[in-house]
C-alpha cells in the first residue's frame, strides 16, 4: 500500500487503524479487502480529470468536469483482469459512485464538478443577452446536454468564438436568440459531436437533411466518436442500448460492434476534448472526411498528441 500524502509504501499488516505509519494519512481503499483500485490510482484519476494541462486558454485554472468523465478515468486506472476484454468498463456506475463517496469522505469532494442546472443562472442570462448580436462562421452541435454543459462551463464558446448547443436547441435561453442571427448569417461549418452509438452516429446525416440546420450552405463535419476511436480510449465501452437497428450500409465489423457496444463522449479526457476540439474548430488542424464506416475524423489527434488511454493502476 502506498500513501498518497508522503508516498511511503507499507505492508497491509503494518497499517494501524487504517492510517499510514509514516504520516498518519488515512487510507481509503484496500486491495486485500476487494477494492478494485488503490489510493494513488484514484488520486491520479482525480488529478487527470480536473487538471487543465494542455488547454491553452485555461493555463492556471482547473477544468470543470462531468461525473461521467471521472467514472471513465477511474475505469482506466482499475487493474484489468486477464480474461476481461480490454475495451469494456471493469465496474458499473453504482460501484464507482460508492468509491467516489468513500474517497470524498477522507479527501473532500474533487473540485470542479458540473452538476445539472449549474449553468441555469447567471451564465445563461449573460450568454442569452449577447447571443443574437453577433454572427459566427462555425457552431458546435452536440447530441447530449451534459456535453454542452461541459463545453460552456469551460468557456469553449467564448475562447473559440463558437456557439455550442444541443440538437434539440438546449440551452433554450441562448438558442432562441442565437437562431435569429444564424438565419441572417448562416455559419460556414457545423461541427457535430456525438457518442459512438447507433442512433447518435446518425446525427450528422440528420443535420445534413434538415433545412433548419443550414445544410444548403454549411459544411457539416462529423466530429463524433466511431468504433475505431472507441477501441483506443481504454476500458470504456458500455452495452448497446438497442434503440435502433444498425444500418445495413455500414461495414460488417462496425455493424457487429454497434449491435453490442456504445461509447460516450464523456469517455474522452476533459482536457483532451477541449484541446483537440478547440484546435480543429479554430482551423489549426483540418478534420478528415470519413464515411459512416469511419476511418478518420478528429479523434486520431487524441492519440497522436499522446493523451493515450491511461495506465492500469499500479500504486
Amino acid at each position: 500500500m502506498r500513501c498518497v500524502k508522503c508516498g511511503r509504501s507499507t505492508r497491509y499488516r503494518s497499517v494501524v487503524s487504517g492510517r499510514c505509519p509514516g504520516c498518519g494519512q488515512q487510507f481509503v481503499f484496500y486491495r486485500k479487502l476487494g477494492d478494485p483500485i488503490t489510493d494513488p490510482g484514484f488520486g491520479r484519476a482525480v488529478a487527470t480529470v480536473n487538471g487543465a494541462m494542455g488547454v491553452q486558454w485555461l493555463p492556471q485554472a482547473r477544468v470543470h468536469w462531468l461525473r461521467a468523465q471521472m467514472y471513465y478515468e477511474v475505469c482506466r486506472r482499475i487493474q484489468r483482469r486477464r480474461m476481461m476484454p480490454r475495451w469494456r468498463v471493469p465496474i458499473d456506475y453504482p460501484r464507482f459512485e460508492a468509491l467516489l463517496g468513500r474517497w470524498s469522505r477522507v479527501h473532500g469532494w474533487p473540485e470542479g464538478e458540473i452538476k445539472a442546472g449549474d449553468l441555469a443562472e447567471p451564465e445563461l442570462r449573460d450568454l442569452a443577452s449577447d447571443a443574437g448580436d453577433y454572427s459566427f462562421s462555425r457552431i458546435v452541435v452536440c447530441d447530449e446536454h451534459p456535453i454542452v454543459d461541459f463545453l460552456l462551463a469551460n468557456r469553449f464558446h467564448l475562447d473559440n468564438a463558437t456557439p455550442v448547443f444541443a440538437f434539440d436547441g438546449y440551452p433554450r435561453e441562448v438558442y432562441g436568440r442565437l437562431e435569429e442571427g444564424l438565419k441572417r448569417n448562416p455559419p460556414r461549418d457545423v461541427f457535430v459531436l456525438h457518442d459512438a452509438e447507433t442512433t447518435a452516429s446518425s446525427l450528422p446525416e440528420r443535420i445534413r437533411d434538415s433545412k433548419s440546420w443550414f445544410s444548403d450552405t454549411a459544411r457539416v463535419i462529423d466530429a463524433g466518436l466511431r468504433r475505431r476511436d472507441a477501441r483506443k480510449l481504454g476500458p470504456v465501452a458500455l452495452p448497446s442500448l438497442g434503440a435502433a437497428a444498425v444500418p445495413r450500409g455500414w461495414p460488417r465489423r462496425d455493424r457487429r460492434w454497434y449491435a453490442k457496444h456504445r461509447v460516450e463522449l464523456a469517455a474522452i479526457r476533459p482536457a483532451a476534448m477541449l484541446s483537440v476540439l478547440g484546435a480543429v474548430v479554430r482551423g489549426e488542424r483540418e478534420p478528415e472526411e470519413r464515411s459512416d464506416g469511419g476511418d478518420a475524423g478528429i479523434w486520431p489527434y487524441y492519440y497522436a498528441d499522446g493523451w493515450g488511454d491511461g495506465d492500469d493502476d499500479s500504486g
